[in-house]
């Protein structure tokens, strides 16, 4: 059985760059980190995203797997408004 993580230990995403441009991922912030930018910036994140980045964790997908699911998830959301 796997450990629970708490809140404030989850990551959410990377950021890395050198002078060369992107690199392996080496500097990880949490969701609750996370969060607070959003709202910061006046575009907090709903309860659906919230669980959907916990689904990333509890399931360790990869970035390019959240990447995807998130790409996924937006075009879905475009096709519902442009048939509406």
């Amino acid at each position: 059985m796997r450990a629970r993580i708490p809140p404030e230990s989850r990551n959410i995403g990377s950021l890395a760059m050198s002078s060369n441009g992107p690199t392996e991922p080496d500097f990880r912030i949490t969701l609750r980190e996370a969060a607070h930018l959003q709202a910061m910036e006046g575009n907090p994140l709903d309860g659906e995203q919230i669980a959907m980045f916990e689904m990333f964790d509890r399931e360790e997908r990869s970035d390019e797997d959240r990447l995807q699911h998130i790409r996924d998830r937006a075009l879905k959301r475009i096709a519902v408004a442009a048939a509406e």
